[in-house]
């Protein structure tokens, strides 16, 4: 039972990562702290709180919360390996651990070669990837999960088979669905890469300022919404089907 409330800690510091690198990105403190991987001079976890002010904060910080998560995906890699009996969920946590190794070296670049746009965008965008991995890891070892596993065969036998148009009923493996999914999770992705690299050559005090332009975001997330509202109609059908076949049982 721990292990999944552990997966979940790691998700969440995560996320928790991810917002501190976007504090960073848009207070324009990338470069407060020159050197990596030390401090100014001071080991990372020695450096006083009384010098962390300004853009320090927001990058110091940052990098407290990266180690902190790095070492967290190291116990939970492990943990995976040595507890885990289904290879594939084994092979996420060693992705994860390859994708934050990764993540560390890119953001220490960043900083070295003084933001490179390339490698900030390269750092922005594995980021993404490393959290899409540790929700996963914490959905597929979570208990409820693994008793819908179990249960698939099951119910899948029992549910009869349409299309959601109307026509018949929606499967449990349902083909369409699952493109729909893979479709919206490259549009959302491509958007991250789009904004990525648009907020990678903007220099900090023109931000606000080229911010305001609001029509290609608008047409992305317009995109990206119609491409959203699709997946959920399908979803709903999915799940409604579902349900009824429960129902029936």
């Amino acid at each position: 039972m721990l292990l999944p409330l552990f997966a979940a800690l790691v998700a969440a510091s995560t996320a928790l990562l991810i917002f501190a690198g976007g504090l960073v990105t848009s207070t324009g403190s990338g470069l407060s702290v020159p050197d990596w991987p030390n401090t100014y001079g001071w080991f990372m976890w020695a450096f006083p709180m009384s010098k962390m002010v300004g853009g320090i904060f927001y990058e110091h910080t940052h990098r407290l919360i990266a180690s902190t998560v790095g070492f967290l995906i190291v116990v939970l890699a492990f943990w995976l390996g040595r507890a885990e009996p289904r290879r594939w969920v084994r092979r996420l946590g060693y992705l994860a651990l390859g994708a934050v190794i990764a993540q560390g070296i890119l953001g220490g670049i960043t900083v070295l070669w003084y933001l490179p746009d390339a490698i900030s965008i390269a750092h922005a965008s594995l980021a993404q990837i490393l959290f899409c991995l540790t929700v996963t890891i914490a959905l597929v070892v979570s208990p409820g999960w693994k008793r819908g596993y179990r249960q698939l065969p099951t119910a899948n036998s029992q549910l009869p088979r349409r299309s959601a148009g109307g026509g018949g009923q929606v499967g449990l493996n349902d083909r369409t669905l699952q493109r729909v999914a893979i479709v919206t999770t490259a549009v959302i992705y491509a958007q991250i890469l789009r904004r990525s690299r648009f907020i990678s050559r903007i220099a900090p005090a023109r931000r606000r300022s080229r911010c305001s332009s609001w029509r290609r975001p608008a047409t992305s997330c317009f995109i990206t919404a119609t491409v959203r509202s699709c997946g959920a109609r399908r979803s709903c059908s999915w799940f409604s089907s579902r349900c009824r076949s429960r129902s029936a049982r």
